[in-house]
């Protein structure tokens, strides 16, 4: 299973890579929000550098909002819903 880089590639103090994932919802911190199993698997395997970057209450129109920043596996703190199905031709 080949594994997509997240959204952005940043890098800290050491120099060392740091992976960023940002989801974004426009609703409180409670909503949900969709990772993909490939980002969830990422997340996993590189717990020491990656970063979900948690936008929420985002106003379009002033393009303001809140956001925290989580670091690990995401299974760590997040629970996981499956919310669809891959198909094919029997």
């Amino acid at each position: 299973l080949a594994v997509a880089d997240p959204f952005v590639d940043d890098f800290n103090e050491d120099g060392e890579v740091r992976y960023i994932e940002v989801k974004t919802t426009r609703c409180n911190i409670n909503t949900d929000f969709y990772m993909s199993p490939r980002e969830v698997l990422f997340s996993k395997k590189n717990q020491q550098n990656f970063f979900l970057y948690r936008v929420y209450n985002l106003d379009k129109k002033t393009n303001d909002g809140d956001f925290f920043i989580f670091n690990g596996d995401i299974e760590d703190s997040f629970k996981k819903i499956p919310t669809g199905f891959r198909l094919s031709k029997k």
